[in-house]
C-alpha cells in the first residue's frame, strides 16, 4: 500500500527533529536595559516586552527599583529623585552592583566575540554611568551603550573601549539641561566623537510636553528605539541568524507534531492491548465454563 503525502510530511519532520539541536542557539548578541525612576517591577517588564517587539528579540532587563508604592506617591517619588542626586554625585548604589552582574552575565552569554546592546533611560544611564568602570577590559569591549533622556551622557572620552555610545535627547527634555555635556554639545554642535562617530543625537519633540516626551517609549524616544531595534536586527541578526531561528521554529513544531502522533499511536496501541486482554479473559471463562460442565456430566 502507498504511503501517503503526510506519512512523509512526518517522517521529514521526524528527522529534522532528530538532526536538529532542541536546545536554544547561542546567538553572539544580546539586548539589554534599565530604566529610569518611578517603575515598578510590572512596568519594567511591560516596556522591555515592547521594545522587544522593535529588535525582535527579547530584552533583558536590570530592574531599577522605585521607593514608590502607587503611582500618585509623592513620598515616594521624591526618595528616587534623592537617591538619583547621591547617584549624580558618585554614590555607588545596590543598583550599580545589580547592574554591573547583569552585564557580565550578558557579556558571558554572547561570548568573547558577542554584543550587549545595552539600553538606558534617565536614572538608569546615571546608573549606567557609574557602572561602566566596574567592567573589564574585555566585557567593556562588547558593549554598546545606548542613552535615552539620560541623566548622565556617555562618550568614548570619559568611558573608552566601548565598542559603541550614543545619546539621544529630545530638546525639550528636563534632564538635557541637567547634563552639562549635553547641553554643551547643543549649544557647539559638537556632536561626533575623536572617532568621528555620533555620539550625541538631538530630537525635535514629538508630543511638546517636556514630561510626555522624556518617556522611554514616549511619543520622541519611541521612534529611535524603534531605529535602534531596525539596526540591531540588520547588525546583528543578519540572514544566518533569522535562518537558524526559522529552523529552531520548524523544530519545535516538528517536535509537538511528532510527539502528539505517538501519544496518538500509543493510544491506539494501548486499546489493542485491552481489546486482547480482554478477548484471553473471555476465551479463558469459556475454556474453565466448559470444563467446568464436563467434569459435572462425568460425576454424574
Amino acid at each position: 500500500m502507498a504511503s501517503s503525502p503526510r506519512s512523509y510530511r512526518l517522517l521529514a519532520l521526524l528527522l529534522l527533529s532528530l538532526l536538529t539541536p532542541s536546545h536554544t542557539h547561542r546567538y553572539s548578541s544580546r539586548v539589554s536595559w534599565i530604566n529610569g525612576i518611578a517603575h515598578s517591577p510590572t512596568d519594567a517588564a511591560e516596556s522591555a516586552t515592547k521594545a522587544s517587539q522593535y529588535f525582535n528579540a527579547a530584552v533583558n532587563y536590570c530592574h531599577n527599583p522605585t521607593a514608590m508604592s502607587t503611582p500618585g506617591d509623592v513620598v515616594g517619588y521624591v526618595r528616587d529623585l534623592t537617591q538619583a542626586a547621591t547617584q549624580k554625585w558618585g554614590r555607588v548604589t545596590e543598583e550599580v552592583n545589580e547592574l554591573k552582574k547583569h552585564l557580565s552575565n550578558l557579556c558571558a552569554l554572547c561570548g568573547p566575540k558577542g554584543t550587549v546592546v545595552h539600553l538606558c533611560h534617565s536614572q538608569g544611564s546615571l546608573i549606567t554611568s557609574l557602572t561602566l568602570p566596574l567592567l573589564t577590559a574585555s566585557e567593556r569591549a562588547q558593549v554598546e551603550v545606548v542613552s535615552f533622556g539620560g541623566a548622565a551622557a556617555i562618550t568614548s572620552a570619559d568611558f573608552p573601549g566601548f565598542k559603541r555610545t550614543v545619546n539621544y535627547y529630545s530638546t525639550n527634555d528636563p534632564l538635557l539641561h541637567c547634563v552639562p555635556l549635553a547641553s554643551r554639545a547643543l549649544s557647539s554642535g559638537l556632536l561626533t566623537s575623536a572617532r568621528g562617530e555620533r555620539e550625541f543625537v538631538f530630537l525635535t519633540p514629538v508630543a511638546g510636553d517636556p514630561v510626555a516626551d522624556h518617556g522611554f517609549l514616549g511619543p520622541t524616544y519611541k521612534s529611535v528605539v524603534k531605529q535602534e531595534g531596525e539596526r540591531y536586527q540588520a547588525v546583528y541578526r543578519g540572514y544566518g541568524v533569522r535562518a537558524l531561528d526559522a529552523v529552531e521554529a520548524v523544530n519545535r513544531n516538528a517536535e509537538a507534531l511528532v510527539k502528539a502522533t505517538l501519544g496518538r499511536m500509543w493510544g491506539h496501541v494501548l486499546l489493542l492491548w485491552r481489546a486482547i486482554v480482554e478477548a484471553f479473559a473471555r476465551a479463558r471463562q469459556f475454556v474453565i465454563g466448559k470444563r467446568s460442565k464436563e467434569t459435572v456430566v462425568e460425576v454424574a
